[in-house]
């Protein structure tokens, strides 16, 4: 299992989601497109922790949480 951070731009917020979560489907997203201006997927990543860290990296650490729906 990997993990992957949803960034949003526009609100902005951060969730983690498993891999296999519906909202994510292994960091296509439920559309299966990205628009740079407006989101980002990073990963994959190996656990939870390493996610989180690249967050910090990224500067959108502050704005993270869990999916709602995988419950990572």
């Amino acid at each position: 299992m990997s993990y992957f951070i949803y960034h949003d731009k526009v609100t902005p917020a951060a969730k983690i989601h498993r891999d296999y979560c519906g909202a994510c489907k292994g960091g296509r997203g439920m559309h299966g497109h990205q628009n740079l201006q407006e989101n980002e997927w990073y990963g994959p990543f190996e656990s939870k922790q390493h996610a989180v860290q690249a967050a910090h990296t990224r500067g959108i650490g502050s704005l993270v949480a869990d999916c709602g729906l995988c419950r990572p």
